[in-house]
């Protein structure tokens, strides 16, 4: 079983944001929970260079894990690549299918996990397991991020309908992930270059 964390925003020094923290500490619980019940289980650090920043969130959020959870540091995977949550789906599914997993849990705030989770099961398709788990936050935080979460689902599901991207069809997103567009984030439907 593999388990996913996604990736947040780091601060202008280049080091993990108070919210990123709180993932990354969920998935180290889930981790250990998983082992104490005899789940073989690996963790999937997913964020890439955002902003402009020297370092990818993936790596940020390894360095934490070394210093935090050192006995964790060998059974995680980094995928660098993802600037969103559709490249996170979409980058991590390369990974499930190169390595024959079909089982995992998705980690990430609580006021993200709705659009998250339906981005992974919409990427991911039929034939994977994801189950969701939520990083506790600030209340504050999560009404201040909830309307914004609540856009960009609605604008995910368009860009699935606008680009007849079905269920499962991760090689169809594939084109505006290495043309470097935002997909969903930060701007409206875009076309590929």
């Amino acid at each position: 079983m593999y388990i996913l964390v996604l990736g947040k925003r780091l601060n202008p020094d280049g080091s993990i944001t108070e919210i990123y923290r709180q993932r990354l500490d969920k998935a180290a619980e889930r981790f250990h929970h998983n082992i104490s019940h005899r789940l073989e289980s690996r963790l999937i650090i997913s964020g890439g260079h955002v902003n402009g920043s020297l370092k990818t969130e993936a790596c940020a959020g390894y360095e934490y894990i070394c210093r935090t959870n050192p006995e964790i540091s060998g059974r995680v995977i980094l995928e660098e690549l993802s600037l969103d949550t559709l490249g996170n789906a979409a980058y991590t599914k390369q990974i499930f299918l190169a390595d024959g997993v079909t089982v995992a849990e998705l980690v990430t705030s609580r006021y993200h996990l709705l659009r998250a989770y339906y981005d992974f099961t919409y990427i991911f398709g039929d034939g994977f397991k994801i189950m969701p788990f939520g990083a506790a936050g600030l209340a504050l935080e999560e009404s201040i991020h909830f309307r914004t979460e609540a856009e960009k689902f609605v604008r995910t599901a368009l860009f699935f309908k606008e680009y007849e991207i079905e269920k499962g069809e991760h090689e169809k997103v594939m084109p505006y992930l290495t043309a470097n567009i935002p997909l969903v984030e930060d701007a409206p439907i875009l076309a590929p270059r």
